[in-house]
């Protein structure tokens, strides 16, 4: 991703694709760091796309149906989607999203949208194995080429597909949500709470329920509580 905010400041093509074979800074949400696999278990790939700033929050959210899409082309099934940048196999995390938005030096609004998709890795740390998860660890056989030429065009599809597009993939994702209709917690970093998360608005943001009032979430951690 850092790479690929040079290439935009440097004027490169909309559409452009980074890809890595490893990461030695592998960033997630909040400053956090993402990343298990060793070099060459994981598909990772940075998509520079120019857009207009008012659509960067659902086209990010919705870059999780777009990977979804590409990996059941490829036969992975027991896919859900958690709001608002992962992808889940069998309830455990597989891919995340992370994206910055970067203005280039000619004033146009581009999305760094970073992509990371645990392919091939069989063993994960003991503290993180029940919550993470590789295609390879739930019997899958997937080449990370393939995978890549299959996310491109779905990628393409949420971009360009306009409205329409959107509007298909918004109805995929609350179909594979694996929070909708559930007790949520979430933490915005000034407060945690609880609340039943209802619907994914127009604009990306997550609608909850919270004593009895519609409340949405445009930033934050959330996860579906147990028990």
């Amino acid at each position: 991703m850092t790479r690929g905010e040079e290439l935009i400041r440097a004027g490169t093509p909309d559409g452009t694709v980074v890809v890595a074979d490893h990461q030695t800074e592998g960033r997630g949400r909040r400053g956090r760091s993402w990343g298990y696999g060793a070099a060459g278990t994981q598909l990772l790939a940075s998509w520079l796309l120019r857009v207009e700033a008012v659509d960067a929050p659902l086209l990010t959210v919705l870059a999780a149906v777009a990977l979804l899409r590409a990996a059941r082309a490829l036969g992975v099934e027991d896919l859900s989607v958690k709001w608002p940048n992962d992808l889940l196999l069998d309830g455990r995390k597989v891919a995340g999203i992370l994206a910055t938005s970067v203005r280039s030096d000619r004033g146009e609004h581009w999305l760094d949208l970073g992509t990371g998709v645990d392919v091939h890795t069989h063993e994960h740390p003991e503290e993180v194995a029940s919550l993470v998860t590789s295609f390879a660890r739930a019997g899958h056989s997937v080449d990370r080429l393939a995978l890549l030429a299959r996310i491109a065009p779905e990628l393409e599809r949420l971009v360009d597909g306009g409205a329409d597009g959107r509007d298909a993939a918004s109805r995929e994702w609350r179909e594979r949500s694996a929070m909708l209709g559930r007790r949520v917690s979430i933490e915005d970093g000034a407060r945690t709470y609880e609340a039943e998360a209802v619907d994914l608005a127009a604009d990306g943001a997550l609608v909850v329920r919270r004593d009895g009032t519609l409340e949405r979430v445009v930033a934050g951690d959330v996860s579906v509580r147990v028990g």
